[in-house]
């Protein structure tokens, strides 16, 4: 899948650089909706992401502003090189063992969050923490005067 994945990352690299005003060379400027540049190549939706961090990661694009929510600001994203399709294949292959840890994780949370469905795990973390500095700080007296 990496071999298509690439022709997608290539083709939106093209996307925004025939977008960005400029005729020569491969780097420019591109202003404008990055979800329009990826219907523009006719990519699925669940590749937006892993695509557009593989070359953000690759250093092929810089993102200067991200417009997100379909409103009037626009993304602007600097074009520095088109992605190596060597090195698009490793990044692409470490973008989506990290995309499977994440969804791993997000798992684990999940389950944990179902078996203790009143607990607001955050808060209940930060109590247990304060409570453990209260003890540790009574320890640290009571090792202090010797008792």
């Amino acid at each position: 899948m990496a071999n298509k994945s690439y022709e997608h990352a290539l083709a939106l690299y093209n996307e925004l650089f025939s977008k960005s005003g400029h005729k020569s060379g491969h780097q420019g400027k591109f202003v404008g909706s990055i979800t329009e540049a990826f219907r523009a190549i006719s990519v699925s939706q669940s590749y937006y992401t892993p695509l557009f961090r593989t070359l953000k990661e690759l250093g092929c694009i810089e993102v200067l502003v991200a417009a997100h929510g379909g409103g009037r600001r626009k993304s602007e994203v600097l074009l520095h090189f088109p992605p190596d399709p060597d090195e698009f294949a490793e990044m692409w292959r470490l973008t989506k063992r990290k995309a499977s840890a994440i969804m791993e994780q997000q798992q684990r949370i999940d389950i944990i969050e179902r078996r203790l469905p009143d607990i607001d795990i955050a808060t209940w973390i930060a109590s247990t923490e304060l409570r453990l500095e209260v003890i540790e700080q009574q320890l640290r007296e009571v090792q202090r005067l010797g008792t």
